[in-house]
């Protein structure tokens, strides 16, 4: 029997599936509405980008990329203190954890398949064999097959390396999910973006990639995020771009219980 993508309702069993899997699905956690308000703030900050002649974009000029949304808008930084985005970052990498970058991939129509690869492949290896990054996928459109869905090799975190990304991996599994949904993966998950096949059709999604407290994040906060919107950041919020981390007194706590 082929292996079947988990989908879940809550964070409540998300823990249990990271483990086992090393991806899940949690659908419904964004309705109609929200959904619909994401995606045309993200369209008008692609067509700013665009008009501007900054809009970043690789596979062959069709995939479509912000590297820097949370500094963009409050409805995109209202999911980085999601209720699930902090169940089940505290719960993947507890004790804390610290927010690496954020940011949106649009699978354009034309758009090739990406190679396949490990968010955590920065790490040298051997990896240890606790948890070092989240990434949570927030569906803004259908993941289908023809969109370009990602694809993942189940099991692939339980590896202490990533893939040689010049090699094609049978039995990698297609995540399909409507939109709406979030696709919870572990850092050390082999995947790739699949091949969007459409003549129309795009594949939005907001990347938000969470890492464990020690390490270094992708993004440079404290040189991006302006005086002015620091002040009207939460305290959470400021604790997970750097702002008041005191990271040497949290050394023992990282390895309670391991």
């Amino acid at each position: 029997m082929g292996f079947e993508l988990k989908h879940v309702d809550s964070a409540h069993d998300v823990r249990h599936h990271l483990q086992e899997d090393g991806v899940v699905v949690i659908d419904n956690v964004l309705d109609a509405s929200q959904v619909a308000t994401l995606q045309a703030l993200l369209d008008e900050e692609i067509e700013r980008d665009l008009a501007l002649g900054v809009l970043f974009r690789d596979q062959d000029d069709c995939n479509e990329r912000l590297l820097d949304i949370v500094c963009r808008h409050k409805a995109f930084r209202d999911l980085v203190e999601h209720p699930l985005s902090t169940a089940v970052a505290s719960a993947w990498l507890k004790p804390r954890y610290r927010l690496s970058s954020f940011g949106a991939n649009v699978t354009a129509p034309g758009s090739k398949a990406m190679f396949i690869h490990s968010d955590q492949i920065y790490v040298p290896s051997p990896w240890p064999v606790y948890p070092l990054a989240l990434n949570l996928i927030w569906a803004l459109d259908d993941f289908t097959l023809e969109r370009g869905a990602t694809h993942f090799l189940p099991g692939s975190h339980k590896s202490d390396r990533g893939p040689d990304t010049t090699r094609l991996y049978p039995g990698t599994v297609p995540i399909l999910c409507k939109a709406g949904s979030v696709v919870v993966m572990d850092g050390r998950v082999w995947h790739h973006t699949g091949a969007n096949t459409t003549s129309g059709e795009r594949r939005r999604a907001l990347l938000l990639y969470f890492v464990n407290w020690f390490i270094i994040p992708q993004t440079d906060w404290a040189a991006m995020i302006s005086p002015e919107l620091r002040d009207e950041l939460s305290p959470l919020m400021l604790e997970l771009l750097g702002f008041k981390e005191k990271a040497s007194m949290h050394l023992f706590e990282q390895f309670e219980g391991m």
